[in-house]
């Protein structure tokens, strides 16, 4: 099927959270789990988000994951979109911010780990697979996810603006200068000619504000890593945002959390940052802080539209030289 035939598929078809209500798929036996940042008490208790709760978040994250990859699948099939002979994406798994509320912490977790607190996965400039692109692009739901339903406090107009700002943010990063981050569509991510694609609003598991969901390229049943940097090769990923929260624009004041700032810390992972700094627990009043505060803290600590130096130094430590890593 062309681009344009696949038009018509598109005006057909529903978000691929659409059918998130269909019996959840069978998760894998194993699930690897990295924990970039350990929660301590400002004492220096170790601390550690109650299992139970977090065993419950990364379960229904695993389902996600797994019903995102079934049915972007079968939607890229009905469009004729083909990868090289023996070549097919896989979920990898999923990172997450937690609401901090009720000491929700989040969390990096690999379905495959190599044992290390990074990401496991990086993009490859100028692979084939991604018609040899140097650039990272992202893609917006417009037509569902954001361009009918508005999240609580928001509207899409809302949404959709804090989105493009904060990917201008990375974008506009002057130490990675060979990297430009274009806006595309859906038809273009579907396509793979757009990689980050930002889903919409929908119901999370409780205290997950946004979540990135890594899809990585695999031949034969085996991660690749073409390029022998020793990660896994970014397909893309998909972000999604919770509409269990009350959503706002350009505000620090509670219960609102902003848009933009969470936008920020998702397309970080889509960039392939991993969570960064530790988190602490004041004693005397129960509140989670993070040091240092950073954007790619696992947690949501209030209003944050600009990179700190730790998420700076992240970026450009991977994009410095790009596309000559």
């Amino acid at each position: 099927m062309t681009r344009v035939a696949s038009a018509m598929l598109l005006a057909a078809t529903v978000s691929l959270t659409a059918c998130l209500d269909e019996p959840n798929p069978v998760a894998p036996e194993t699930v690897a789990t990295t924990t970039p940042e350990l929660a301590v008490r400002s004492s220096g208790t170790p601390f550690e988000m109650d299992p139970v709760v977090q065993a419950d978040i990364e379960a229904r994250l695993t389902d996600l994951a797994h019903q995102k990859s079934a049915t972007l699948a079968a939607m890229r099939a009905d469009a004729g979109v083909a990868l090289p002979e023996g070549v097919s994406v896989a979920p990898l798994g999923f990172s997450w911010i937690g609401a901090l509320d009720g000491e929700i912490v989040g969390n990096d977790v690999f379905f495959l780990d190599r044992g290390n607190k990074q990401l496991v996965v990086q993009w490859v400039p100028e692979d084939p697979r991604r018609n040899g692109r140097t650039d990272i692009g992202y893609a917006v739901d417009e037509l569902f996810g954001f361009g009918v339903y508005d999240a609580p406090g928001v509207t899409a107009a809302q949404s959709l603006g804090a989105i493009d700002r904060a990917m201008a943010t990375w974008d506009g990063q002057t130490c990675s200068g060979g990297l430009t981050i274009p806006k595309g569509d859906f038809i273009d991510w579907l396509f793979f000619d757009s990689d980050v694609f930002h889903e919409g609003f929908f119901p999370l598991p409780p205290g997950v504000l946004g979540a990135t969901f890594p899809f990585i390229f695999v031949s034969g049943g085996v991660p690749t890593d073409i390029d022998g940097d020793g990660a896994f090769d970014y397909a893309f990923a998909i972000i999604d945002y919770s509409s269990n929260f009350v959503w706002g624009i350009d505000t620090n004041v509670f219960p609102f959390i902003d848009v933009e700032t969470v936008a920020l810390h998702e397309m970080g992972h889509g960039l392939a940052q991993a969570h960064f700094g530790t988190a602490f627990e004041t004693l005397s009043n129960g509140k989670i802080h993070f040091g240092p505060r950073s954007v790619m803290n696992a947690g949501y600590s209030g209003l944050q539209q600009s990179l700190k130096g730790t998420d700076r130094g992240g970026h450009c430590s991977m994009y410095g030289s790009w596309p000559n890593n």
